[in-house]
Order: structure tokens, then sequence, then C-alpha cells
């Protein structure tokens, strides 16, 4: 059934095609078919999340340019890529199962792209029933305990207790010190672990300690003290900011690792900081944003994916620049833009893996044996790995108040063992 098009205009990058290694055909020996969200002439998705930050912050406008890029060349197989809608979950995981029950049984969507929430777990059970493939973030535990979910970064979120971790954030650092002119790296910095008193931040702290102690620093604080911000933000950090200053022996330690949310952080987390006279790294791993500069001066931000920053030196960064400009003139590029991009091309490279006539669990059947990447700027990310484990690329970018640049660029490092440490091929 035809439905109506969201589509818009797009530049092609050639990096893409060819490192992946395949292209649209128009209708080459295509079977005539009509299985759930795909016919003959059409593939229909939908992407789902909370509304608030993902789909206001660009994750729509980058789902939906990456389809017109590749409707301009005739689709997948003569079929034309169609977006439906974006579903609000709004931060619910109620609604997120209700929604994805409304998108399958009354739309009749083939896939979910993107995915981009943190409640994607018990309607990630029901899509892997009724064989419904997901591309998106994997920041919920759906991405890790269903066949059905794939996330351009792997598995991000894990049940507890955690066994494998990344050692990018910590190998980043590392590569910090060493660009600085210190030969030895991170290799006996003393590093501070700040979380959240919650499930995710105590989790997430004992996997950030690892990586740091695998880079050869030496943890002198190791506290999940920080308030979650519900039912409200922390508006005063002066107890906690004391307490990392003087964390190693009466004075600051070298980095301090903050692993809260991006609420705290906007309450001004990294700005008591500064006003403490804190000179060393202060990293998280949430805010980046245009609009974000002003909160994180002086801070470090960890990226899964490169940034517009990197544009000069990854083509394949400008031409996604170019194509949301082409779309979206004037719209500024969050994370949540770059998501919605690399899980609809995620899902373009699995749908034209699954052949010439594909059903949903022909797409799910070769996402699951794909690796997937864009050179330069994310991946590569390796199923049926992907299923357990995320991928152990990132970039820092920094601020100095006004704008961003590459702190350390895109690069690629291990996973670990919990709590042994011991490095994992990858």
């Amino acid at each position: 059934m035809k439905r109506r098009k969201l589509v818009t205009a797009l530049a092609v990058t050639a990096v893409m095609g060819l490192a992946l290694g395949v292209s649209g055909v128009a209708n080459a020996n295509v079977k005539s078919q009509e299985v759930r969200g795909i016919t003959d002439d059409e593939v229909l998705v939908a992407g789902l999340g909370p509304a608030y930050p993902f789909k206001d912050f660009g994750g729509e406008t980058g789902v939906k340019a990456r389809f017109e890029l590749e409707n301009q060349k005739g689709g997948v197989f003569g079929r034309e890529l169609t977006y439906l809608e974006w579903a609000d979950d709004a931060n619910s995981a109620d609604t997120n199962l209700s929604e994805v029950r409304r998108l399958v049984e009354q739309e009749g969507v083939a896939a979910l792209v993107p995915v981009l929430s943190p409640n994607y777990l018990s309607a990630a059970e029901y899509a892997e029933q009724q064989h419904v493939p997901a591309f998106g973030w994997g920041i919920s535990r759906g991405f890790c305990e269903t066949k059905y979910a794939f996330g351009f970064s792997g598995c991000l979120t894990p049940a507890p207790p955690v066994k494998v971790a990344s050692n990018t954030w910590g190998s980043l650092i590392d590569q910090y010190f060493k660009d600085q002119g210190d030969p030895k790296g991170a290799d006996g910095k003393t590093a501070a672990v700040i979380s959240e008193d919650n499930d995710s931040g105590r989790s997430g702290k004992v996997v950030i300690v690892g990586t740091a102690e695998a880079v050869g620093m030496e943890i002198v604080y190791d506290e999940s003290s920080l308030p979650p911000p519900d039912p409200a933000p922390v508006t005063d950090f002066t107890p906690y900011v004391s307490e990392l200053m003087t964390a190693n022996d009466g004075e600051q330690p070298d980095v301090i690792f903050l692993v809260i949310s991006q609420d705290n952080l906007q309450g001004g987390f990294q700005v008591a900081l500064n006003d403490a006279g804190f000179d060393g790294v202060a990293t998280n791993a949430v805010l980046y944003s245009p609009l974000a500069t002003a909160l994180v001066k002086g801070g470090s931000v960890l990226t899964q994916f490169s940034t517009p920053e990197a544009a000069a030196d990854v083509p394949a960064v400008q031409e996604f620049l170019d194509a949301v400009e082409a779309i979206a003139p004037g719209e500024a590029v969050n994370q949540p833009t770059i998501a919605g991009y690399i899980a609809a091309d995620m899902f373009i490279q699995a749908l034209k893996k699954a052949g010439k006539n594909p059903t949903p669990e022909k797409i799910q059947k070769a996402a699951s044996k794909m690796t997937y990447a864009i050179d330069g700027f994310v991946g590569p990310t390796k199923y049926p790995k992907g299923f357990k484990a995320g991928t152990p690329c990132g970039q820092l970018v920094a601020s100095d108040g006004t704008e961003w640049s590459i702190q350390v660029p895109f690069q690629c490092f291990t996973n670990i063992k919990i709590p042994s440490l011991k490095p994992i091929k990858y």
C-alpha cells in the first residue's frame, strides 16, 4: 500500500557505497511480493523514541536525509524507502511497547528505523516475536537481549553484572596525554569517577573504572554519590565538587569521569568544577551539542562516532553535513541527527544484503552476520558480537566555551573483560 512520502534531498557519499560494496538496482529480477511493510515498490518503516530530545534534536532529520539519498538512486532494488512517522514513547517503557504494537499491528511497518530510546526492552521482545527488525543506537537493553535489534555501536547497556566493556574512553584519554607530550600517556595519572545513584549509574561506573585502570590510571575516587535528576535535577553541586577537588590526598585528580545524565550536566556540573578551579581533564559521554558549548567549557565529550568538527579530515562526515543542510537548511546538527542518519544507513545495508526479494526475516538474518561501518565516521560494528558488547571506537571533542574541536580523532581500540581487564579481540 502506497503511503504519504516524507522525503527530502541529499548528496551521495561514494565512501559508503565503496566500503559496503552494494548499490541499488531498480527492479532487477525482483519477484512480485507483498509482506508486512514490503511491496513491489516500497519498504515502510517508522522511528521510535522520546520526541524530546531524540526527535526534536534531529533524529528524524537524519533518517529522512539518508533515505532520500537512496531514493534518489532508485531505492533498494527499485523499492522506495518510506518513512512513516516518529512514534513518541514519552520516555515511558509502557508507551514504548504500545507504540511498537500500533506500528506493527495497525501501520504494518517492516522495520523500526531509527530506535533512539532507553526504554526499548519489552517492546524489543515483542518485536522479536513478531519478526520486526530494529536499527538504532544501542542505549537500551533490547539491543543486548534480543536478536532483532541492531545497534550501530552494538550493545551498550548489557544487564548487570557487566562482564565485557569497551576500553574506548580510557584509551582516548591515554592518547590525549600522549598527544600532549607525555610518553607514558595516562599511565600513573589519577582519576575520579562519579556517577548518579541509580542502576545505570552504578553499572556504568564499573565500566569506566575498568577502562581507566586498563590504561594504568590510579582510581582515587569511585562513588555513585550524585542524586539522579528524577524527580528534579541537582541545583547545588558544591558538596560533590568539593569531594572531587580533594580526592587525590587533598589535591585534585588528573582526570574526572562524569558518568552522569544530561539533565545534571545541563544543570551546571562542569561549570561548578571550573568555578572551583579544576584544571585537569573533565570528561562526559553525553553533552555534545552546538547548544552546549558554554556548559562544557574546559571539558571534553566522548562520542561513538565522528562529529561535524571532523569534516575536514573525514569525507563521509562532510557529505553527511551537506545532506542534512540540503533537507533542513540551518538546522543544528546534534547527536540524534547523526544517530538517525547512521541507523538508516545500517538498515539500508542490511536490506541490500537481504537480496532482491526481502522479508523482515531475511533482513534480520543479513544484519546478524554483518560488519557495519562508514570509514572514519562509525564502526566497524561486528555482528553477532554486537549482541553482547559495544563497538570499541570513538573520539573526544573539547569545548572552549564557544565552539567544539577534535581533542582526539575517531579511532578503535579493544574490549576488555570485567573485572580482570584482560583485552578481548574484537
